[in-house]
């Protein structure tokens, strides 16, 4: 009996050894950068000059407006198409008109019988000089009038002035047309034109011919060459802004008008060839007063205080004084925490 209680005392007063919690995975988490959150360091011609804003536009914009009314027979073009000078548009019924000037025909014949009969009778001083000169008169006016129903009969068929690309169709066929009526659009787009305005402060540095270098909105890496074409004599009484206004060649129309553009007029050329270190201004960070980026190495985070000339910047780059070198890899603004050290995956970009 003894024996049985100390047993079960001793089971009782039995303790279980705790087991040692599961050792915290030292591994630091991995932030997955994608390629929008990744830019780079380059070494390039920073580009030193009045910076420019505007929109390309056609050289030479043509509305094209109805002379006669009508109705619209056929139209043969349509927006995008190539058209040239002289080419037939679209064309308005004239029967009417060819009708007229049938009847105009023959009022001339009568007109020109009447005088030649007056100049007769004149000659022969059966007819006075008055009569003679009304019926002279008369001929020419008849003339006139003639000549203007021939151009009316002209003007229902409906021509490009100029050599370009239709940009608008107002009209189809089957429908009445009366004068000053828009009907087509065409412009010249093998020259383009982005109208800018600059401070005074700018527009004494900048003269015509100047070379300018500008970029769409959207296409960074493409580069457009163009010239300063014509400066404004005068200031814009509002905004005290002055109009520069830069050509740009489009050689195979292969701009399209209406884009955005921003760009550099190139006041100084030699500032233009010096190479310096770009990176993106997105990848500048503030910490406790200092400028610092986190570039990848090695697959980590790394830390890096920066010197950059806040003046220099060009298309949403700023230049890098002192801290890193061309080619090196740095993120961009990114929503998560950034410290030294964690390991980053650079992940592909998405497949269609």
């Amino acid at each position: 009996m003894l024996c049985s209680i100390a047993i079960l005392f001793g089971a009782g007063c039995r303790r279980e050894t705790p087991q040692a919690p599961a050792a915290a995975s030292s591994k630091p988490k991995v932030i997955e950068l994608s390629p929008n959150d990744v830019g780079e360091v380059t070494s390039q011609k920073l580009l030193a000059g009045v910076r420019v804003t505007g929109t390309l536009n056609p050289s030479v914009r043509v509305g094209i407006k109805a002379l006669v009314s009508g109705l619209v027979l056929s139209t043969d073009v349509d927006r995008g198409m190539v058209v040239t000078q002289s080419q037939v548009l679209a064309v308005a019924d004239d029967r009417t008109a060819k009708a007229q000037v049938d009847s105009l025909k023959a009022q001339l014949a009568a007109a020109e019988r009447e005088f030649s009969a007056s100049e007769l009778l004149y000659k022969a001083g059966a007819a006075s000089q008055r009569a003679y000169i009304n019926a002279k008169v008369n001929v020419e006016s008849a003339k006139a009038q003639l000549a203007q129903g021939e151009q009316s009969v002209d003007r229902a068929t409906i021509r490009s002035p100029i050599s370009g690309v239709v940009s608008e169709r107002a009209i189809a066929a089957g429908e009445s047309i009366s004068p000053g009526q828009q009907l087509f659009t065409v412009v010249n787009s093998e020259t383009l034109e982005c109208i800018a305005s600059v401070l005074p402060s700018e527009v004494v540095h900048i003269a015509t011919g100047q070379p300018v270098v500008l970029n769409l909105s959207g296409v960074p890496d493409l580069p457009i060459d163009g010239a300063v074409q014509r400066i404004d004599p005068i200031a814009d009484p509002k905004s005290r802004r002055v109009g520069v206004y830069i050509t740009v060649a489009n050689k195979g129309r292969r701009l399209v008008a209406g884009l955005f553009a921003t760009g550099t007029i190139l006041t100084n050329s030699a500032a233009a060839e010096q190479k310096v270190l770009l990176m993106p201004q997105a990848a500048l960070r503030d910490e406790n007063g200092a400028q610092v980026v986190y570039a990848i190495e090695n697959g980590r985070l790394a830390r890096r205080p920066v010197q950059v000339d806040a003046q220099a910047t060009e298309e949403g780059r700023v230049e890098v004084k002192s801290g890193l070198t061309a080619g090196t890899k740095v993120v961009l603004s990114f929503a998560q925490a950034l410290s030294d050290g964690i390991p980053v995956k650079l992940l592909s970009p998405e497949k269609p």
